[in-house]
This record gives C-alpha cells, sequence and structure tokens, in this order.
C-alpha cells in the first residue's frame, strides 16, 4: 500500500456513526465506531429497534473527517435526507465539503478544516428505522468493486496468459489453475486506468 493511504487511514480509526432525535445530537446514540481502516468499502448491520430523524459519521478527536461516502439504509432502501453538519472544509476548498459525503461518487471525499469531530451526516423528513450502513473512507477506488468485469493475466516466459475473466460479486475473486512464482497483472475492464503488476513473496503482494 501507498505511504498516504496509511496516513489518511488513521484518521478512520475512532470514527463513530451516530443517530439521534434531536439536531444537536444532544440524545445521540452510537451504533459504530470504526476500529480498523480499510480500502473498501464497508457494511455495517445496525441492532437497533428505534427509528431516528438524524444520522451522521463523527470524525474521532484528532482526526480529520476524510469521508469518502456514507449511504443509510432502511432494510432495502437507501435512505434520502438534507444534508447537514460540520460547515467548512481545508483551504476552503469547496469540492471537499460535508457534501461531498453524500453526491453518490466514492472518489470525492470530506476534508474538514477541524482536526477534531468534525461531522457529515442526514435530517430525514421523518424518523427512520436505519437498519444498515455502507460508508467509504477517503480511498482511490483501485480495491475491487463489485460489478466489475476483471481479468487475471500471469507471465510466462515472454508473453501474458489470461487465467480467466469474471464479475465480481463481492470485495474478493478467485481464479483457478493460475501458476505460482510469477509476475501477475489484474486488469478492471469495466473503469480504470492505475493498474500495476505485482509478484507474492513469503505471503505479501508486493507491487512492481
Amino acid at each position: 500500500m501507498p505511504w498516504w493511504w496509511y496516513e489518511f487511514g488513521k484518521n478512520a480509526i475512532g470514527g463513530k456513526f451516530q443517530f439521534a432525535n434531536k439536531p444537536d445530537f444532544s440524545n445521540a446514540v452510537t451504533v459504530y465506531t470504526i476500529e480498523t481502516a480499510a480500502m473498501r468499502h464497508i457494511d455495517v448491520s445496525v441492532n437497533n429497534p428505534h427509528s431516528f430523524k438524524y444520522a451522521r459519521y463523527l470524525s474521532a478527536p484528532g482526526a480529520y473527517n476524510m469521508m469518502a461516502e456514507v449511504q443509510f439504509f432502511s432494510d432495502t432502501v437507501q435512505l434520502q435526507g438534507k444534508v447537514i453538519g460540520t460547515d467548512g472544509s481545508f483551504q476552503y476548498l469547496p469540492k471537499k465539503s460535508k457534501y461531498s459525503v453524500f453526491d453518490g461518487n466514492v472518489l470525492t471525499f470530506y476534508f474538514a478544516k477541524e482536526k477534531s469531530e468534525a461531522w457529515a451526516g442526514l435530517e430525514f423528513e421523518m424518523p427512520q428505522h436505519i437498519s444498515r450502513i455502507r460508508y467509504w473512507f477517503r480511498y482511490d477506488d483501485n480495491t475491487i468493486r463489485e460489478g466489475d468485469n476483471y481479468e487475471l493475466l500471469y507471465w510466462d516466459e515472454n508473453s501474458w496468459i489470461s487465467a480467466g475473466k469474471q464479475i465480481a460479486t463481492d470485495t474478493l475473486l478467485h481464479f483457478q489453475q493460475v501458476p505460482s512464482g510469477t509476475l501477475y497483472w489484474l486488469r478492471d475492464h469495466t473503469r480504470g486506468k492505475e493498474e500495476r503488476p505485482f509478484t507474492y513473496e513469503n505471503g505479501k503482494q508486493v507491487w512492481w
């Protein structure tokens, strides 16, 4: 992983998802706290029977809010609402405000000007029962993405050989009968151009 991802990922640790029925979140209920950073989307099941008017992501003390995208669901329905939260952004960049958290684009992100407990959330028209949260913290969208068409190639003497193609249904891909100890190249035929060959050394992926 690039060095900068580790630095950005530190800002995710300790961030909280909270629900409330008061606009100042004085009666907030914390339903999930981020314990590890991940370069992919995370699904969180919420076990709370109550309905709430407000929902938010709150960054940890001493950590910039760099949330890229948050989606709140009631069963299978994605909830919509008015964007609320901490105003402003780092260096006053308009495209890095709280609105980026709910713009449907995982490559845009909130970069709060406060390095402590900045937040972004939604105000619903009426209280909602929220059963699931899906979120993406700041990243470059170079991980396995559901619905994309991937092809794994490996180097065989003097040419690339295809190990097959598949549509991702999860954040992991499984290819059969692939030789070990060679150079690999995973191509995304749906989007993106930032692709690099890699090897596996001592059980770890090494990029070239």
